[in-house]
């Protein structure tokens, strides 16, 4: 009896770790491109299929200028929840766009947080399918600083241009911890001075070390506590 209340225990825990969007360990990233290579990043597509970009390092910033949409780079070995991303973002003439990926957890779930010059700062959700754009005077062919802070708990987005709030957003989506990074499209632009500082979510693998040395210490217990006596 005693072992299944045990057991019964640890399967509650492990369930409510799995349900936290974040653990207190903060993760620092950050890349200026000027060592010449993309070491820490994953290189692709929204879609995962390869051969749609043409991502490099090239004069100290990180570009990519193929035609299409959805482009994006990852922060490899970081899965995060709430987080801020600071970078410099040029957009390239003409209608290019150029921002941050967001909870990436698969081609069919991921945010997106970008400036696109003429429409303004916009939010891209996959999941929910949500495209929304604000008014915002950004100009082609000109760097831009954005910083977006994201708060998992809440959903709450605040988007920053050249150090002045231009936008708060809203999150839809329901996924809101996975892996994080650039993003752009049309004719695409470049990235400089990238800096990422976010909450790691636990790998299930440490969640389940916790909860066994929860149950290992309980058991210990029940093992030392002396017999009663009638």
């Amino acid at each position: 009896m005693r072992s299944a209340r045990i057991v019964s225990a640890c399967a509650t825990i492990l369930l409510w770790l799995s349900a936290l969007p974040a653990s207190a360990a903060t993760i620092t990233f950050s890349d200026n491109f000027d060592d010449g290579d993309a070491t820490g990043w994953w290189l692709g597509h929204a879609s995962q299929v390869f051969g749609l970009d043409n991502w490099r390092v090239e004069n100290g910033v990180l570009a990519q200028d193929a035609p299409g949409d959805a482009f994006m780079a990852l922060v490899q070995g970081a899965t995060l929840s709430s987080l801020e991303v600071t970078v410099d973002v040029f957009a390239n003439q003409v209608a290019g766009y150029g921002g941050v990926t967001l909870w990436y957890q698969g081609p069919s779930s991921w945010t997106a947080v970008f400036l696109y010059p003429g429409p303004g700062v916009c939010v891209f959700e996959e999941g929910p399918d949500v495209f929304s754009c604000q008014a915002y005077p950004l100009a082609q062919a000109v760097t831009h600083e954005l910083t977006v802070s994201a708060d998992a708990l809440t959903g709450q987005i605040a988007i920053q241009v050249d150090g002045v709030l231009a936008r708060q957003y809203q999150s839809v989506n329901a996924n809101r911890a996975g892996s994080s990074g650039l993003y752009n499209g049309n004719s695409g632009g470049h990235f400089d001075d990238y800096l990422l500082t976010g909450e790691a979510v636990p790998e299930p693998a440490t969640a389940l070390l916790f909860v066994t040395g929860l149950a290992t210490g309980f058991a210990a217990r029940r093992l030392r506590r002396p017999a009663r006596t009638r």
